[in-house]
């Protein structure tokens, strides 16, 4: 490279018809710095207020999060009330759906088990035909107080274990040929 300084013809932003402006090349490293120089002040200089404005952005910020939280909580113990009051009255539609079915079944609601109507009347058809069996057709009945035979004791867990039982898993055990066993049926 020579040291003669080279001239470029850019075009300006305010130019027409092909009149350029003439750029010259910074000669040394010193000259190449003050550009840069001047530029990133200026550059700084379109932002000197920013630590202002983000200080004052938090503070808003601040304010906003504090009158915020106490709608928030507020809204927080009301939606918490709504879910409770919902619990109950989910609670309570059980109980009458039970009582319900117990009645046009025969079924003691207290073995009834489901959450939705479906539910508690198909558990209703699964031990209706245990309970509106006479006792001479259901076979030996398991006393309710142990005989001292570690098998009736057994037996009156697996039948305690039946009342827990959803209608899906008392008609998967029927199908198994479990449901006689935890009856205690031979």
């Amino acid at each position: 490279m020579s040291n003669e300084q080279q001239t470029v013809e850019q075009p300006g932003p305010n130019d027409q018809g092909g009149q350029g402006v003439t750029f010259t090349p910074p000669a040394s490293q010193d000259e190449f710095n003050r550009i840069i120089a001047d530029r990133l002040s200026r550059e700084r200089a379109k932002f000197a207020d920013y630590d202002d404005l983000k200080t004052k952005a938090g503070e808003f910020d601040k304010l906003t999060e504090a009158q915020k939280t106490d709608i928030q909580k507020a809204n927080d113990r009301a939606l918490a009330a709504e879910a409770e009051v919902a619990k109950f009255k989910d609670r309570e539609q059980v109980t009458k759906w039970k009582a319900e079915v117990a009645a046009a079944t025969g079924v003691p609601a207290t073995a009834l088990s489901g959450s939705t109507l479906e539910d508690i009347q198909a558990h209703a058809e699964v031990l209706k035909p245990l309970i509106t069996t006479p006792p001479a057709e259901r076979g030996p009945q398991v006393p309710t107080e142990g005989t001292g035979n570690p098998g009736d004791r057994v037996t009156q867990l697996a039948q305690t274990d039946l009342a827990s039982m959803t209608p899906a898993q008392i008609n998967e055990a029927r199908r198994a040929g479990r449901l006689n066993r935890l009856l205690g049926i031979s």
